[in-house]
């Protein structure tokens, strides 16, 4: 009985803290790189379904339909521009990296947004 209890404790912890990004309507799972080189990092690695490891920093890539909404989210999320890619689409800052994929995640879901994803950062390989 013991182990049936653990089993499903350990069920809920792993759906309880799913990561994901949203790609258009679609939701990638990542999971987690835990690097033990590198106790404080400004990067955090992620590994996607099809095993690409992506690096998350504590910037997205929002684009919004028109730029009337922009003052407003910035302020009801705390986010900060860093730049101007593109016309409505900027590179903004969130104020801890830990909040970089739920804050994209919850822009991505708002009528004013027309994508919102995390900055990612792929690892550079020797060839």
């Amino acid at each position: 009985m013991k182990f049936f209890v653990y089993i499903v404790l350990l069920t809920q912890f792993i759906y309880a803290n799913e990561s994901y990004y949203c790609y258009g309507d679609k939701k990638i799972s990542i999971v987690p790189l835990i690097d033990k080189s590198r106790s404080v990092s400004v990067v955090d690695y992620y590994q996607d379904e099809n095993g690409h490891v992506l690096g998350v920093s504590d910037k997205l890539i929002v684009a919004f339909k028109d730029s009337a909404s922009l003052q407003t989210i910035l302020e009801n999320y705390k986010v900060t521009i860093v730049s101007e890619l593109f016309t409505n689409t900027y590179l903004l800052k969130v104020s801890n990296k830990k909040e970089t994929l739920s804050m994209a995640n919850t822009l991505n879901e708002l009528s004013e947004v027309l994508y919102a994803h995390p900055d990612f950062l792929k690892k550079r390989f020797k060839r």
